[in-house]
């Protein structure tokens, strides 16, 4: 009965690949990540030219955090403030 329901319902194949950058253990992240991600999600996402910008975006205001904040905070609050504090990050 379990394995049915999970078999049901949970199905790898519909979820993205290529996710580690999500969780900003650098302060780098790499374009070619993302918009291989993207593309599973969203082709036109992948494809906008807007894309790298923000992406390049994004790595300006990680290398812009301070050593001692950026270590001590988790993914979900990291990503919680980047996006919550800059408006350059629409995609």
């Amino acid at each position: 009965m379990t394995l049915e329901y999970i078999d049901k319902w949970y199905r790898p194949e519909k979820h993205p690949a290529n996710v580690a950058w999500i969780l900003l253990r650098n302060r780098k992240v790499k374009y070619e990540e993302v918009k291989e991600m993207a593309k599973q999600i969203d082709i036109q996402v992948a494809m906008a030219d807007e894309l790298f910008d923000e992406v390049s975006a994004l790595n300006g205001i990680l290398q812009n955090i301070p050593d001692e904040t950026f270590n001590e905070d988790g993914r979900e609050t990291k990503w919680m403030k980047l996006l919550s504090e800059n408006d350059s990050l629409p995609l």
